[in-house]
């Protein structure tokens, strides 16, 4: 099985540390990374993969990325890149960010199943966070919505996050972090 994880911390080789774990735990498991070619975290970083035998690491020009707008940018080249990778599962975290939603549109469209990762337990009701005037306030709701609608599930790291999850409207299946196994949900 072929997953690919798209999420702009994947940049980071720290981070890439688990995804090669579970790729050498998992050999019948092919994982590959895709994020912006240049993400800031606290410093622009230019990505570059820890172990490229083992986990493979893609890159697409990302608009806004190099900014740090980590919920408003996009990749450039997505759909071609996903013609040429094929994977069978997505995991996409962020499900108010536009590249999620740019993720979720593309594998719709190719039939491919997406799989959220969410992390985050603070109820966000974005219309009152936002005045009427600033896109966040229809922008975030919107990408929220169609990311939900268009994964097959969502793994929610805990009873907290599940709880918002479910607040926020999703109700497709919730996979707990104790119930994952990579590879094995997937």
């Amino acid at each position: 099985m072929k997953l690919l994880v798209v999420h702009q911390h994947y940049v980071v080789k720290d981070y890439q540390e688990f995804l090669i774990a579970a790729a050498k735990q998992n050999p019948d498991l092919d994982i590959e990374i895709l994020c912006p070619t240049v993400f800031p975290i606290n410093e622009k970083v230019k990505a570059e993969a820890l172990d490229q035998d083992v986990v493979p690491l893609h890159t697409l020009p990302a608009p806004f990325a190099k900014d740090g707008k980590q919920h408003l940018f996009f990749f450039i080249g997505l759909g071609k890149l996903l013609d040429t990778l094929r994977p069978d599962v997505v995991w996409a975290q962020a499900p108010n960010s536009i590249v999620t939603a740019q993720v979720c549109y593309h594998c719709k469209k190719r039939n491919i199943p997406v799989i959220l990762l969410r992390f985050t337990n603070q109820r966000r009701d974005y219309k009152k966070m936002y005045g009427l005037l600033n896109p966040r306030h229809y922008l975030y709701p919107f990408c929220r919505s169609y990311t939900y609608k268009n994964s097959m599930g969502i793994v929610a790291i805990d009873d907290l996050v599940t709880d918002v999850v479910r607040w926020e409207g999703f109700t497709g299946k919730i996979l707990r972090s104790e119930e994952r196994r990579v590879g094995k949900e997937c």
